[in-house]
């Protein structure tokens, strides 16, 4: 029962990826773009709102946003180390 059930878990493990990674991929591209052109979306909160938040938050040093524009911007930043 163990082996089937190692089966069926490495089966579903494989079919999730296959299925759900290029939808992943899309919305996380998305996510980029919108972060990347200064606007902080929040769930529940107009952006507005949410971005002045975050603004103030940058203004007063208790949030120190990714380089831009992100990801790019990381793997150029772990080059330079």
């Amino acid at each position: 029962a163990v082996y089937v059930l190692v089966l069926l878990a490495g089966t579903y493990s494989t079919w999730t990826y296959h299925h759900f990674e290029r939808p992943l991929q899309d919305f996380m591209s998305k996510r980029y773009g919108v972060f990347n052109n200064n606007h902080y979306l929040v769930f529940g909160k107009p952006a507005r709102e949410s971005g002045a938040i975050v603004r103030e938050a940058i203004s007063t040093g208790m949030y120190n946003p990714p380089c831009r524009p992100f990801p790019e911007c990381e793997s150029s930043s772990k080059l330079d180390e």
